[in-house]
């Protein structure tokens, strides 16, 4: 999803036996730094079966490059998630809101769980 010059993408969904792992992708290419992940009310997760995993994110474990991203780069990293997102899940949503003044929501879809 683009807003602004600012992509961000589900790379990989890498469920275990008990914990799941995101992968995303962050390209900024807009005029302004964009902060994320850096506040608990500022994402969620959940699959097309009605289960929601947002309680289950874990802040710690997010790579501290995907919490501030400069203008003109790019991040990759991933988000620990301490329940196992549900294999037969068509699709798992995960949408994270800008902190800051621009305050931008990303809305992201990623189609395919992957098995390890």
């Amino acid at each position: 999803m683009t807003i602004d010059g600012v992509t961000i993408q589900i790379e990989r969904i890498s469920p275990e036996t008990d914990q799941t792992l995101v992968h995303l992708r962050v390209q900024n290419k807009g005029g302004e730094s964009l902060s994320l992940l850096n506040r608990t009310e500022l994402a969620s997760l959940y699959d097309d079966l009605g289960n929601d995993y947002t309680s289950q994110i874990d802040y710690s474990s997010i790579s501290p490059n995907l919490t501030m991203i400069d203008p003109g780069s790019e991040a990759r990293g991933t988000i620990l998630v301490k329940e196992a997102v549900r294999r037969e899940a068509g699709a798992v949503y995960f949408e994270l809101s800008e902190s800051g003044a621009s305050n931008r929501k990303f809305v992201l879809k990623g189609y395919k769980i992957l098995e390890n």
